[in-house]
């Protein structure tokens, strides 16, 4: 399943993003803690965008990010796995908690935490989503935006191969059952 957050329109000036962290837990929880991890370097103009990656039928009840709440921006659901992205404007702290409380236990939970900095919204101008295997998408962008994209499989799959962006992360979820990775 591929799941890519296509270009954010930026303001005066460049649009940047910067891959922090992952993290993964195989654990069956109704609430995921993911401390400590890297948000980048602080700044005014930062939001912070996760890629949430998880299996089973659950939904989202809300997600913070250093404190922050979250809004979310995209999901995918139907069929397992699920993917899900949550954003917000996080300006301090170079590392925080991400928080994904669920109403149920999906059996597992992968983040991939990205910082931006200079976006004019925190908006997604498009979406693109897959369950194809192997997956192909194309988004369309404009000169200055961003993409990030993540995929999570379902199964013994541990290669994912990306075309026209760079790869920033691979993980285990869950030994033998789900994978996921960042571009």
């Amino acid at each position: 399943m591929t799941f890519p957050l296509p270009y954010i329109r930026p303001p005066q000036g460049v649009a940047s993003v910067t891959y922090a962290s992952t993290s993964v837990s195989a654990a069956d929880l109704s609430s995921y803690t993911f401390s400590g991890v890297s948000l980048s370097t602080a700044a005014d103009n930062r939001f912070i965008i996760v890629m949430i990656s998880f299996r089973n039928g659950v939904t989202i009840t809300s997600v913070t990010i250093g404190g922050v709440t979250a809004t979310e921006l995209a999901t995918k659901v139907g069929g397992s796995p699920f993917m899900a992205v949550y954003g917000a404007r996080v300006p301090t702290g170079t590392t925080g908690d991400v928080v994904v409380n669920m109403n149920a236990s999906p059996a597992n939970c992968g983040i991939g935490v990205w910082a931006c900095y200079n976006l004019q919204t925190l908006t997604p101008q498009a979406t693109a989503s897959s369950t194809a295997d192997p997956s192909a998408l194309s988004v369309n962008t404009v000169a200055g935006g961003i993409v990030i994209a993540a995929v999570m499989t379902n199964g013994t799959t541990t290669t994912v191969s990306w075309t026209g962006l760079t790869e920033r992360y691979d993980a285990v979820v869950e030994s033998t059952l789900n994978y996921h990775s960042g571009a």
